[in-house]
């Protein structure tokens, strides 16, 4: 009879177990081309990823019924071995088209991945979040948050591979999922941000509960700063690096293969810099979503600014200019040695460290159209540009700290499904583009006769055409309608450089921070930018950047101005953005090689961190709540970012001199 009970104990415990883990099992659905895969069941895959994708997909589903549930369990794991003998792989999960995770894996390397499953349900009401939050807590239905209990596909993307080979191995779910008691009541619930706008119902080690715990975090801190990083001049160039010709203010030049910037003095520069360093707020909450916030706001408006709240209480009365000073003993410990985009023009003018700076297009430019792009033809263009510098950036002309101008950013050139060409095409007949487009096929064509035949169209005549208000069928417009896509962005650059250099002839021109998501594949796009811009800049949150290199563009300099890698939502945060897992030092080793395959990339002269605060929990204006502060809300730093920056600037000018490319400029581009 013991024994009998001791089995039946026994067989107890092996369910339990069992029902903690669960092998995956899949077919492949679909592959992006440029992708070869082979499945080998339980939850295996041999790929191989030969490309230049922004992103390039290998879509997975059961093997057996239509879904899977994993509705019981709390991560998804898995193990990855990088097959190639140099070049990290950057790898990403998605479930239902959500993202899950990414990580990076290092050559030769095989690399255990954790990744916390986002689940949407199962909530007993809706709290009401604000449209568009980009991620809310686990068991509410929004965000990033996916329907686990039918899960129907599963996605495996690889960044930019070049060429890679790499095996997934032992694709499983694991753990527990437990329902967290908040979010099954209002009652519960409400209210969850505190006054220091921390998510209420989670401790951190880190966590804010007093305005004395905030003074005492300065004094801690204060007393911790570390001595600029040995080595650098006072630019954050390399003083101990070779001497070349010192200008006075930055440039570029390609030495012994690699592009870099010049600083000043004529070292060696490259740009580490974080992004948005400033004390203004990013405004949240607002009418209707009271509720969600402890304390009330002191605004007309109902929308609550915790950072300089925060600060006020961290710094006191005068804390922006507080701010901005221990910012700089800040950069100098943490090892940047850039002030990037959207940061206070007040610490940029202390002069202290190099800056980039953004000059917002000025208001009344002429439009193609009411929300579409510029009409960059029209006669009042070129001087209402003119106006880009104004009194209120009188202070960056001609200042050997500023490394460059800006113009614009993210401008949306082209998507899908339009572009600055279609646009002019359809544009009104008044308008000066589509005139300039209407001159450009008559001297090409001589006759609407000639232009249908090519277009495969039936205009009655040249008035037709320019009354065309849809786009014609077939292709045959496309050649002629993206060769004068490309004449208008390089105008709209050459405008662009023309009034920097204006107003600002020593500075340099860094283009428009061009957009991953379409930009990158645009040829016609990156090949102005590049005939036109001093340094083209990207916006690019990829763990890796090995094989970057966008389509079309020419052997130019090129500063990543935005890219991040987010964290684990270890305080309280609810927008899992660029999540690294959840396995120890994670955030800081996909950090550390974000920045080695940034470094040793022959054109990249510089990466920028986006950005210095996580954004609000219940979202600024867009919805964005991503926790991918280098500090978060009370401006408490995340030590794995800090550290592991600091770390890779001690070795940073060595390696990347001393490091070899793994492609040729022309093998690429």
């Amino acid at each position: 009879m013991k024994i009998l009970m001791w089995l039946a104990v026994l067989g107890c415990g092996i369910l339990s177990a069992a029902a903690e883990e669960q092998q995956l099992t899949f077919a492949k659905a679909a592959c992006a081309a440029g992708i070869s895969a082979r499945v080998e069941n339980p939850g295996n895959l041999e790929i191989l990823a030969t490309g230049n994708q922004p992103w390039m997909g290998l879509h997975l589903r059961p093997d057996q019924g239509e879904h899977w549930d994993f509705s019981k369990f709390s991560r998804f794991e898995c193990e990855v071995e990088n097959r190639n003998p140099d070049g990290f792989c950057g790898v990403a999960f998605y479930m239902n088209d959500q993202l899950v995770g990414r990580s990076s894996i290092r050559p030769g390397e095989t690399k255990p991945l954790r990744f916390r499953l986002n689940h949407a349900g199962p909530s007993r009401f809706d709290p009401g979040f604000p449209p568009r939050l980009r991620g809310v807590p686990i068991g509410f239905r929004g965000g990033r948050n996916f329907d686990s209990a039918r899960v129907t596909r599963l996605r495996v993307e690889v960044f930019a591979p070049g060429k890679v080979r790499f095996s997934i191995r032992n694709c499983r779910v694991s753990g527990r999922s437990e329902v967290a008691p908040e979010v099954t009541s209002p009652e519960r619930f409400f209210p969850c941000i505190d006054r220091y706008g921390q998510y209420i119902h989670k401790e951190w080690p880190q966590k804010i509960h007093s305005d004395e715990a905030l003074r005492s975090r300065l004094r801690e801190e204060a007393g911790q700063l570390r001595a600029p990083v040995a080595g650098w001049n006072r630019y954050g160039g390399w003083a101990e690096g070779p001497q070349l010709k010192a200008t006075g203010f930055f440039r570029t030049e390609k030495y012994q293969g690699k592009w870099w910037l010049i600083d000043p003095e004529g070292r060696l520069f490259f740009s580490r810099g974080l992004n948005s360093i400033r004390s203004t707020d990013l405004l949240t909450g607002g009418p209707g979503l009271e509720k969600f916030f402890e304390g009330k706001s002191t605004r007309k408006d109902g929308r609550f600014g915790f950072t300089s709240a925060n600060l006020r209480r961290k710094y006191g009365p005068d804390y922006r200019d507080a701010f901005n000073r221990f910012m700089l003993l800040r950069l100098a410990d943490w090892g940047f040695n850039t002030i990037g985009n959207w940061s206070d023009q007040e610490i940029c003018r202390m002069r202290r460290i190099p800056y980039v700076v953004n000059l917002p297009l000025p208001a009344g430019l002429p439009r193609l159209a009411k929300g579409g792009f510029y009409d960059v033809f029209d006669p009042a263009f070129e001087p209402g540009m003119q106006k880009i510098f104004s009194r209120e950036f009188d202070w960056c002309r001609n200042d050997p700290w500023c490394i460059g101008i800006f113009v614009g950013n993210e401008l949306r050139f082209a998507n899908r499904k339009r572009s600055l060409g279609t646009d002019t095409l359809i544009a009104d007949p008044a308008t000066a583009a589509k005139q300039e487009l209407m001159r450009d096929l008559r001297k090409k064509y001589g006759s609407i006769e000639a232009l249908n035949s090519a277009w495969k169209c039936d205009f009655a005549d040249w008035d037709a055409l320019a009354r065309l208000r849809i786009l014609p069928e077939g292709n045959g417009w496309r050649e002629d309608i993206d060769e004068f896509f490309e004449k208008s962005v390089r105008r709209f650059f050459t405008v662009s450089k023309a009034v920097v250099k204006a107003g600002s002839p020593n500075t340099l021109y860094l283009g428009s921070r061009l957009y991953v998501g379409y930009d990158y594949t645009n040829r016609r796009l990156n090949r102005a930018a590049a005939e036109c811009c001093d340094v083209v800049s990207y916006n690019l949150y990829q763990p890796v950047f090995d094989h970057f290199a966008p389509h079309g563009m020419a052997d130019v300099p090129i500063l990543i101005t935005e890219s991040t890698v987010g964290g684990e939502l270890e305080r309280g945060t609810w927008g899992p953005y660029a999540n690294p897992g959840t396995m120890p030092g994670a955030r800081r080793e996909v950090v550390s090689n974000q920045y080695e395959s940034a470094a040793r990339h022959p054109n990249l002269v510089g990466i920028h961190f986006f950005t210095l605060f996580d954004q609000p929990v219940l979202g600024r204006w867009d919805g964005e709540n991503c926790n991918f502060g280098a500090v978060d809300i009370t401006d408490t730093p995340y030590r794995d970012v800090v550290d592991a920056n600091r770390a890779f600037s001690e070795r940073l000018y060595p390696f990347r001199s001393g490091s070899r490319a793994l492609f040729s400029a022309w093998e690429l581009f």
